[in-house]
């Protein structure tokens, strides 16, 4: 026997032109591009207002100093200053739990990626678990705490 459950779907101008509060417990899925991204009702608030689950997205225009990532973000930086200065949160408790991810294009200048925390990297562009940016690249890494702080780095050439 084949069951087949629907849930609401549309997009976010589908969902913010009907002011509608979605019930408790009820999951929507909200298309974003080619992607569909999930919210769960409240039977209080209109679809519009729910946040979505999982990560949050926040994009970074500039900065100066020192930039603390946290934890369920992805930062999308649309700026690529020549010294990146990173921090995570300090993990503390047997239970910590920490995932983030960066997003960013170098230009044709060396940069610099400063993070002091102890991190390992491994994918595109590390040795021996050190991260060493080249220009011309959009990278995507993914920071995570499994007992010590690690990093996956993917690295696609820049084509713009």
């Amino acid at each position: 026997m084949s069951i087949s459950i629907q849930h609401l779907r549309g997009s976010e101008s589908d969902w913010s032109s009907h002011n509608i509060v979605v019930p408790d417990g009820e999951i929507m899925l909200v298309k974003v591009g080619n992607f569909y991204k999930v919210k769960v009702g409240n039977g209080i608030s209109t679809a519009g207002v729910l946040p979505f689950l999982g990560v949050t997205q926040k994009t970074v225009n500039s900065f100066s100093g020192r930039f603390t990532l946290q934890n369920n973000y992805n930062y999308i930086f649309s700026e690529y200053p020549s010294n990146f200065n990173l921090a995570l949160p300090t993990a503390s408790g047997s239970n910590y739990e920490f995932r983030a991810a960066i997003s960013f294009v170098t230009g044709d200048d060396e940069i610099n990626f400063d993070l002091d925390e102890s991190v390992y990297y491994t994918g595109d562009h590390t040795d021996e678990g050190y991260f060493t940016p080249e220009c011309g690249y959009r990278y995507s890494i993914f920071f995570f705490w499994d007992g010590t702080y690690q990093a996956i780095v993917r690295a696609v050439p820049n084509e713009e």
